[in-house]
């Protein structure tokens, strides 16, 4: 198919949680691709600003109901309503004749799949996070990921959708595990707006945190408080690194349903724990949780070391952010993302099992699933990582490598290169050029 002229539409469910809102937010006020934007609840995703956006149509459905969630009355909303919507998403498509429509995350991609066969337009799909995993391992989350992977696999003889793949892994996973021909499958990452997080980096931060930050050594996290982010690690990891640096702090920002039991463990492990919610801040604290950071990356460039204990990913945004703020990393090497930003020429079949110096930062074996509790004994893992982090803070020549070459490769995930990428994507679908990849 090839089109004259070139219309295209984007489909997200926010502009606001997580990894995902960043993206869908960048592509709405700095991207200039998409000429129509449908999200799914314009009132709590957008700013003032971009409320009275006219690219934007709000279908007013609330998809993610919070802790209401997992009442019976609360799910049966949120199915009439993600129901509703697919009606809504085809008048639309109806009204605005979009020859391209691109997707954000599950259910926005399984409108994409089926109204493509109706509308007859391409249907570019885009996941956020690894396919194989989600937040939980629940019954139901089992159920929608096989239901999910099923439509995939279903529509991958439709010639009229792609797949976009923002790490390695996941367009390994579509052509691997769901037989997606590789043409079909297009690497591109996450686009990140180097200058403005260099920018924010250097703002001073708040004024009870300034002499607080100018005079101590901290390692930090940033992350919501789930099981994804594998935050019980950090804390059983950094109880033991303080028998070697008892004026180390860890700082880790972030909301999340875990914050009552991580403060838990982090005080029964011992360590004085500071919550933002509930403490008068002092310098006396071990482990600070400072909550949601409406600019982390001037608290991120004041750190040590930027430890990431995820158990999976999709690309995840702090390594990146991280690498902007010039502070050197050391991560998981889960599934997805870590590997491809931190150790790019690494064989993607190589599996990790000793710490691995790599180019921009250092990749760690992956820990269980598992959540643990004070009273277990560190495991293989963990032991190996507590003396990783012991090896590089006490020396500094290895911290100042990775801290000189981070805004490099940070540059490399730059919103012009990205867009780039992006538009030599669209351009080629457009007019029936589209090269195998």
């Amino acid at each position: 198919m090839r089109y004259k002229t070139k219309k295209v539409l984007l489909i997200t469910t926010d502009f606001v949680q997580g990894g995902l809102g960043k993206q869908s937010y960048l592509w709405l006020t700095k991207f200039k691709i998409a000429s129509k934007f449908v999200v799914f609840d314009v009132q709590e995703s957008l700013s003032e600003v971009s409320k009275e956006d006219s690219k934007v149509i709000s279908l007013n459905c609330k998809i993610w109901l919070g802790s209401k969630a997992g009442k019976m009355l609360y799910e049966l909303k949120r199915v009439f309503c993600i129901l509703k919507s697919a009606f809504y998403i085809l008048s639309i498509l109806k009204k605005e004749k979009p020859n391209i429509v691109i997707s954000f995350s599950y259910i926005p991609n399984i409108y994409n799949i089926f109204s493509s066969y109706l509308n007859r337009h391409y249907a570019i799909l885009v996941e956020h996070s690894y396919p194989k995993f989600d937040l939980n391992k629940s019954i139901k989350t089992r159920i929608f990921l096989k239901i999910l992977s099923s439509i995939y696999k279903i529509s991958k003889n439709n010639k009229h959708i792609y797949f976009i793949a923002i790490s390695k892994d996941i367009k390994r996973f579509y052509e691997y595990e769901i037989g997606i021909e590789p043409e079909r499958v297009v690497y591109i990452p996450n686009a990140y707006d180097i200058h403005e997080i260099l920018h924010k980096s250097q703002q001073p931060v708040q004024y009870f945190l300034r002499d607080f930050l100018d005079n101590i050594e901290c390692i930090i996290n940033v992350g919501r408080l789930t099981k994804q982010k594998g935050q019980w690690y950090l804390l059983r990891i950094f109880s033991n690194l303080k028998r070697y640096f008892p004026n180390l702090k860890l700082l880790i920002l972030g909301d999340g349903e875990l914050k009552q039991k991580l403060v838990n463990l982090s005080e029964n492990l011992g360590m004085r724990t500071f919550v933002w919610d509930r403490d008068i801040f002092s310098s006396n604290f071990d482990v600070y949780f400072l909550g949601y950071q409406k600019n982390p990356f001037n608290i991120i460039s004041k750190g040590r070391l930027f430890v990431l204990t995820s158990l999976w990913e999709g690309l995840p945004n702090v390594i990146i952010e991280a690498l902007a703020c010039q502070i050197p990393i050391i991560s998981t090497d889960c599934k997805s993302g870590p590997r491809d930003i931190l150790a790019p020429n690494l064989d993607e079949d190589v599996k990790i099992k000793q710490p691995y110096f790599a180019d921009y930062g250092i990749l760690m074996p992956e820990f269980s699933n598992n959540y643990k509790e004070h009273l277990e004994p560190l495991d293989k893992v963990e032991r190996m990582w507590v003396e990783t982090i012991k090896f590089v803070l006490m020396n500094p020549h290895i911290l100042s490598e990775y801290k000189n070459k981070a805004l490099q490769r940070a540059y490399d995930f730059d919103i012009g290169k990205v867009h780039e990428m992006w538009e030599n994507f669209i351009e080629n679908l457009a007019d029936g050029k589209i090269q195998s990849r």
